[in-house]
């Protein structure tokens, strides 16, 4: 059946989808002219408005007016506004009340980006110290000193009494650095290496010496008994009166180093404490070849650690290129305390460093200290830090270059004394290795009795007198007291 006619009764409301309406120009718009009728109207051209043309026509688009447009109000007081709509907010405006609300104790700064951001609250002691520019500053702890106190002696590695470069293990270059290996094919080199402007890290952060290792020609591998390691020794006295309260998970000390090494691999750090039951902290550290990296470890207390009020052994930190797996295992943990096992001291290692001949790694700027960040580094005068290494290490010298120790007749029963005063009281009665030989006042082989304290030394003869022949440049005895 066709349909011709439809009703308007006989639509439905909404049955009118605009799919059914007739099409329009772009930009139109329906209303009703003067009959009733639905008319569209427009498009209009860019800019101008639909205006009411009053009753009996249907609207328009025409331009507004100049004296029609909208006019912002002006606003006056803290917060002004113009009529175009611009608003300002006066200065010191902005009260405390007005400001969101935050957390006790935090501190509104600025980060890398210029925007405001809020830092701590810190805990009880800290104070707010400036990390450089690109980080807001940071409440750290800091010793009554007013500079970061580093338990490191030596850590730029500018001392180095005992000589320059040696391929023996132990205490040879780098005062307070100890190298410790095993089971190498050929010895690995220590030195104290000299930086250049082309050490780009830390010399910029006044850095001019470093402690350097260059590996030997392991030809039989990586056996799983080999080692090689750099070794730093704390007294015990010096973390039980450090502030450090180390048996609080709260309470941190950070350690921080440059290090550069020549393969690419992933490196490892432990701190040992030695006083009850052992403990062990191990980390890791990345570098890429041949370039300087600051290395940064903020490690927390631990109830098992204690610390003896003595001038032994307390911490010992290792800085490790290799370990075989005699000393390692798959499943180790890092980064938290556990009882010390010697063949469980860090994860699994990449032998790259230890079997690549004339692989190299080095160290300087080392530093420990009771914070919960990395400050700067503590630099101390050349002579200042002299000192400290001579608690531990001494050279007793002749006066003038070429000159002879003489025993002179003193005392009762004429003894003949030499008597030498250390520089600096020892840690412990140091070991005394001689540079020379005794000689009589014919030039011949004499002999003498040694005797040493923790402040100096004597030679003497009860009935003779004696000459001192130096062998080893202008050098007596070195006095090692070391740990």
């Amino acid at each position: 059946m066709s349909v011709t006619q439809v009703k308007t009764a006989g639509i439905a409301d909404d049955a009118v989808t605009l799919a059914k309406q007739a099409a329009g120009t772009d930009g139109q718009v329906i209303t009703y002219d003067a009959s009733g009728n639905p008319t569209a109207v427009g498009p209009g051209s860019d800019g101008q408005v639909l205006t009411s043309t009053g009753a009996g026509s249907p609207p328009a688009f025409e331009n507004l007016p100049a004296s029609n447009n909208y006019t912002h109000p002006n606003h006056s007081g803290d917060v002004t506004s113009s009529g175009d709509g611009a608003t300002t907010i006066a200065d010191n405006a902005v009260t405390l009340a007005k400001m969101a609300h935050g957390t006790d104790g935090q501190i509104i700064t600025y980060d890398a980006s210029g925007a405001p951001t809020a830092v701590g609250p810190g805990t009880d002691g800290q104070v707010l110290t400036s990390t450089g520019a690109g980080s807001p500053p940071a409440f750290e702890a800091i010793p009554a000193s007013g500079t970061p106190n580093n338990l490191i002696i030596n850590g730029a590695c500018a001392i180095a009494q005992r000589g320059s470069s040696s391929t023996s293990t132990g205490y040879k270059t780098v005062d307070r650095f100890k190298i410790d290996t095993g089971g190498t094919d050929e010895a690995v080199t220590q030195a104290q290496h000299g930086l250049t402007s082309s050490d780009t890290g830390p010399w910029e952060k006044g850095f001019r010496s470093s402690i350097h290792l260059t590996n030997g020609n392991q030809t039989s591998g990586a056996g799983a008994a080999d080692w090689v390691e750099l070794d730093y020794s704390i007294e015990a006295q010096d973390l039980a009166n450090s502030g450090w309260d180390y048996t609080e998970t709260s309470s941190n000390i950070t350690l921080s180093f440059w290090a550069q090494a020549s393969v690419a691999q992933t490196y490892y750090v432990y701190l040992q404490t030695v006083d009850g039951t052992a403990q062990l902290y191990t980390f890791s550290f990345a570098l890429s070849a041949n370039t300087w990296a600051k290395v940064t470890k903020t490690i927390p207390g631990a109830a098992n650690i204690t610390f003896d009020n003595n001038n032994a052994l307390g911490l010992r930190i290792g800085i490790v290129p290799f370990y075989g797996t005699d000393y390692t295992t798959s499943g180790f943990t890092l980064n938290t305390w556990a009882a010390h096992g010697s063949g469980n001291q860090m994860p699994d290692m990449t032998s790259t460093w230890y079997t690549t001949n004339d692989s190299t790694f080095e160290i300087t700027g080392l530093q420990l200290e009771v914070s919960d960040t990395a400050g700067e580094f503590e630099h101390r005068s050349y002579g200042e830090e002299l000192a400290r290494c001579q608690r531990y290490f001494e050279k007793e010298v002749f006066g003038p270059a070429g000159g002879g120790y003489y025993g002179a007749a003193s005392g009762v029963g004429t003894k003949y004394n030499g008597v030498w005063k250390f520089a600096v009281t020892k840690r412990a009665q140091p070991a005394m290795t001689p540079k020379g030989n005794v000689l009589n006042s014919s030039n011949g082989s004499g002999s003498c009795t040694l005797f040493t304290g923790l402040h100096g030394s004597q030679l003497y003869n009860q009935n003779a007198t004696w000459y001192w022949q130096g062998s080893d440049g202008d050098d007596i005895f070195w006095a090692d007291a070391e740990i």
